[in-house]
């Protein structure tokens, strides 16, 4: 049985990583989060969104709240700071999709929603039976997280070929980094475990790329996955996002 100090601390984490979406939740959308990311999209054009681009970021951020989601309920059963500190990216990447919803004036699906709850019913289900499969145990739950990552990567592609705005483009481009760098980290995690990762949503060949792959950090890539000279992920600098 977990100790009240650990429950108390899971309970924290919840309520930090969900507060920059609640503060969203009424009136006046908040000004996007500094950093490199949505300081280099907030120079992109604003074009006219596609119905498949509306669908996929109201999508996606449901998704990566999943992500956070699943990864804040891990790290209270587990403690494993992995599940930690990818929770916190993922709120960053909620963070980046919200920006667009805010720049396109769409709803943000999430802005109201306590951690578990999800307005898809698909990702709802998702939430419900991953956490139950992650808690079985520690490698149970770094599988867990190697399949969100895998499941992310697929659906995030998917709407990057449907996408031709530069600026979501470029959203696809970046998540989809992030979701390599937290697959490799929890494919690292399962070998030293003595277990191991199948995919099942990219092809193998594409998987077992990944993994040969060095982590990708510091960098922003643009709409075609090039990297942006003069900008590094992460916190940005001085007077923040251009408007």
């Amino acid at each position: 049985m977990k100790s009240p100090a650990i429950k108390i601390l899971a309970l924290a984490a919840a309520l930090a990583f969900a507060a920059p979406l609640a503060a969203t939740a009424k009136g006046k959308p908040a000004a996007p989060p500094c950093d490199g990311l949505t300081s280099y999209m907030s120079t992109l054009p604003v074009q006219p969104l596609n119905d498949a681009e509306k669908a996929g970021l109201l999508f996606t951020i449901e998704e990566e709240k999943l992500a956070r989601d699943v990864y804040i309920a891990m790290a209270a059963t587990w403690g494993q700071r992995a599940f930690t500190n990818i929770a916190a990216a993922e709120q960053q990447h909620m963070d980046a999709v919200a920006f667009l919803l805010d720049r396109y004036a769409l709803a943000n699906p999430v802005a109201d929603a306590a951690p578990g709850v999800f307005s898809n019913a698909r990702l709802q289900a998702l939430y419900v039976s991953l956490v139950e499969s992650g808690r079985a145990s520690l490698v149970s739950a770094l599988t867990v997280g190697a399949t969100i990552e895998d499941l992310d990567i697929s659906d995030v592609e998917g709407l990057l070929a449907a996408a031709d705005n530069a600026d979501v483009d470029t959203l696809c481009q970046n998540l989809a980094k992030g979701s390599r760098n937290h697959l490799r980290s929890f494919v690292s995690l399962l070998e030293a475990a003595g277990a191991a990762y199948t995919p099942q949503f990219i092809p193998v060949v594409e998987y077992d790329e990944i993994i040969a792959t060095p982590a990708e950090h510091k960098v922003i890539y643009d709409a075609e996955g090039n990297p942006v000279e003069g900008i590094a992920d992460g916190p940005c600098t001085g007077a923040g996002p251009r408007k």
